[in-house]
């Protein structure tokens, strides 16, 4: 009877097994071949799965690897050279920025665009403690950003204060040259920060008002990200591109056509990139909802456009810390490019007349 059994199971097996190694085995050699071949990474470590099935002392599988030239210059996870408690409390979104200092290795070098706001300023120091030399872009905050670079080297983390106009050509690729000279490299990361809220009420506007919105909001930012994409391609072989949104790209504010618009545009830049500069560099984005400094608030007083709709009053705020986080989960995540990271708690979903902060 014991032999039945063990012939029935065995026949049974070579039923099951026979179409797999007649059709799917020639099949998935193939698709071995081709991924090989393209240069692309498979789905599974084949040594960790055969060391996991008859070796005891082998108790995980590797991860799938990121691809290759494909953020070629991050140090497989950025977290990793971190001690293990910050890295805990970082992965939980615990960890309090004030308390932490700069212990790890320099991972790379990263661009940050208007590195003086409140949300650049916090950019910049928390890439500063991941391990990257920061290099704080300025236009006319120049002692902010210099504040900036103190705190950092404080930490004991590397930066310094780049001037940046976005609106010249010529003065972006000053940029670009004056920090690889002084990080001695290209950079690994650019996280384009910029939102200058130019209001352009349809009623009351002007050709150069509009044409200032478009320039500094979609124009300058585009040429940058494809200008530091070539010195990344060149002489890192990939990097990272973050393009920091709101939810204006997808729905309009009132009172800001311009702005709107080229928030719109972005967004769309965003995804052409990934496509054009893919797989060796990344691009990606992270969209959260307003984010109004007292800065902002002061500005547009004082420019007294009662036709715009006051920001401040009327829009609820997202704390930097959510979007710090949403930072690094893209810095980690190897296999998204071409995306745009929501961190607004749902307001994109209003419909415009229904939203309490759209007008």
């Amino acid at each position: 009877m014991n032999r039945f059994v063990k012939g029935l199971r065995l026949a049974l097996a070579l039923v099951l097994g026979l179409p797999f190694l007649v059709f799917l085995l020639p099949i998935f050699l193939v698709y071995v071949f081709v991924e090989r071949r393209a240069g692309r990474p498979l789905p599974f470590d084949f040594k960790a799965l055969w060391a996991s099935a008859f070796d005891r002392n082998e108790q995980t599988i590797t991860p799938r690897s990121s691809p290759p030239n494909s953020d070629a210059v991050f140090r497989s996870n950025v977290v990793e050279n971190l001690d293990r408690a910050t890295r805990d409390d970082l992965n939980q979104g615990g960890a309090d920025p004030e308390n932490l200092r700069t212990n790890v290795k320099t991972i790379g070098i990263a661009l940050v665009t208007h590195g003086g706001s409140p949300l650049g300023g916090e950019i910049c120091r928390n890439l500063a403690r991941l391990g990257y030399r920061v290099g704080v872009a300025w236009q006319h905050d120049r002692e902010i950003a210099d504040g900036i670079v103190t705190t950092i080297r404080q930490m004991g983390g590397e930066a310094d204060a780049l001037f940046l106009d976005l609106g010249n050509p010529d003065k972006i690729q000053n940029f670009i040259s004056e920090a690889e000279k002084m990080f001695g490299g290209s950079p690994d990361l650019l996280v384009n920060n910029v939102a200058h809220l130019i209001p352009t009420p349809i009623q009351d506007t002007s050709w150069e008002m509009m044409s200032s919105a478009l320039q500094i909001n979609l124009q300058g930012p585009m040429w940058l990200a494809l200008k530091v994409a070539v010195r990344m391609t060149e002489n890192r072989g990939g990097g990272h591109i973050i393009h920091v949104m709101d939810l204006f790209g997808e729905r309009p504010l009132k009172g800001y056509l311009a702005y709107s618009a080229a928030r719109a545009g972005l967004i769309m830049a965003t995804k052409a990139l990934a496509g054009e500069l893919g797989p060796k560099v990344r691009v990606n984005a992270v969209a959260p909802g307003a984010m109004i400094t007292f800065e902002i608030k002061n500005e547009e007083k004082e420019q007294g456009k009662a036709s715009a709709p006051p920001l401040w009053e009327c829009i609820p705020q997202v704390q930097p810390k959510a979007v710090i986080s949403a930072l690094r989960y893209l810095l980690d995540a190897h296999w998204v490019t071409g995306e745009v990271l929501h961190v607004d708690g749902g307001r994109r979903m209003f419909q415009i007349g229904t939203s309490p902060f759209l007008g």
